[in-house]
């Protein structure tokens, strides 16, 4: 829209109301630069610059749309892949734990042969312990015989020779005081 403007026209009338003739035709001019609608937009204007942009928004907005669209149908999948995931590692665990109770199993029952052989080799020991210290028994109990045999034989034989030295010496005292009472008398 143009607004027309008599520029002579208001020159005039404002020399008439007293305004010298510069400052009419200054007023005029920064009035018609004011009225001047060459730079302003119009609705028109607008509508086409909203509808251009509206074209250059739709481009974006179906990529947008369709990359979203890729992005659901991604998570579907990568969902349907750590079930598929999870569902492998739950049967790979199941077997881990079945292998491992097999192996505990085993051990357990190794352990058991073991600690019943252990039992028996204790026993084994134990009984040959025993019998070994009744025969050391036996062996010492006859050496302490013995000892005391040729002990109580060793003593009599010193007694019976203590006697006769004795005798012996009782003997020569006798003899020697015969001698001397011989002697006296």
């Amino acid at each position: 829209m143009t607004v027309l403007l008599d520029t002579h026209a208001l020159v005039k009338k404002l020399k008439a109301s007293g305004i010298p003739e510069a400052q009419a035709e200054a007023i005029t001019e920064g009035l018609s630069e004011a009225l001047d609608t060459r730079d302003l937009v119009t609705k028109q204007d607008l509508r086409d610059a909203v509808q251009g942009l509206n074209t250059k928004i739709d481009t974006p907005r179906r990529d947008l749309e369709t990359t979203e669209t890729n992005l659901c149908k991604d998570l579907e999948s990568v969902a349907t892949n750590l079930q598929t995931v999870e569902s492998s590692l739950r049967k790979g665990l199941q077997a881990v734990e079945a292998n491992l109770r097999k192996d505990i199993a085993t051990v357990e029952s190794h352990l058991r042969t073991v600690e019943t052989n252990l039992c028996q080799e204790i026993a084994t020991v134990e009984v040959n312990l025993r019998k070994g210290l009744e025969t050391l028994e036996t062996t010492l109990r006859q050496e302490q015989q013995t000892i005391k045999a040729e002990l109580r034989q060793e003593l009599a034989e010193t007694k019976s020779e203590l006697i006769k030295w004795m005798v012996g010496l009782a003997i020569a005292q006798l003899a020697m005081l015969t001698g001397i009472l011989f002697k006296l008398v």
